[in-house]
């Protein structure tokens, strides 16, 4: 209807996937969502003519639409704007001693790689706010370390599991990574916090099994860590 309309009096051009896809959900609320966004690339394009593409990329659980179009974008003097209301967050907790560590996560939303996550921390600006590195976020696993390292200071805390390239959250030793040189690459940056364990322990009965089995773990692991002088 409304769309239809906005779409012929701009001359715009909309590519849609060459593909059948399913969607299961509330009808009306997703048709409003596609036309909020595919209205909002036209009304904003600052040509008389456009192309607006949707994209879908099937995932194992999931599909992920995304949709791009050829104008303007965000305008420069807008675009630290986006930043401030998160300045004001990171300056509420500093006066509360506390700091924020913005972890990466392997998904498909922003904050999905270790580069996005420090040019994230890079624009908010304030000393209170870093990375918490998870080992289990980032690939592949041969470049951890190198990671480790371009984090640098900015590290506040770090996850420990194990992994082979997917995300799989095992005890270390039971996957890919190089924990003497993950521990190596700690000690490069200074970093002096915790390495807390985020991992799956199976085949117990009690929590007191469970902590057994991270304390056992941990001597092992920490025989690797190089000696400090």
């Amino acid at each position: 209807g409304d769309l239809a309309g906005v779409i012929s009096e701009r001359g715009v051009a909309i590519h849609l996937p060459d593909r059948d896809l399913m969607l299961y959900g509330d009808r009306l609320r997703l048709s409003q969502i596609w036309q909020n966004l595919i209205e909002n690339a036209i009304k904003h394009h600052d040509l008389t003519t456009g192309t607006v593409v949707v994209f879908a990329e099937p995932g194992d659980k999931c599909t992920l639409f995304s949709i791009r179009d050829d104008g303007p974008g965000i305008p420069p003097e807008w675009q630290e704007a986006i930043f401030e209301p998160f300045r004001r967050i990171a300056d509420y907790a500093d006066e509360r001693n506390i700091r924020i560590a913005i972890e990466p996560l392997p998904k498909s939303e922003v904050g999905n790689s270790l580069d996005v996550v420090l040019d994230i921390i890079e624009r908010i600006d304030r000393p209170n706010v870093g990375v918490n590195f998870d080992v289990n976020h980032v690939f592949p696993p041969e470049k951890i370390p190198a990671m480790i390292r371009q984090a640098g200071s900015r590290i506040m805390s770090v996850h420990i599991s194990d992994q082979d390239g997917v995300e799989r959250h095992w005890l270390p030793f039971r996957g890919a990574l190089d924990w003497r040189e993950i521990l190596a690459a700690l000690v490069d940056t200074g970093y002096t916090g915790p390495l807390i364990y985020e991992t799956h322990i199976r085949d117990v009965e009690s929590c007191p099994q469970a902590c057994g089995v991270i304390v056992e773990n941990y001597e092992e692991l920490i025989q690797l860590a190089p000696a400090l002088t």
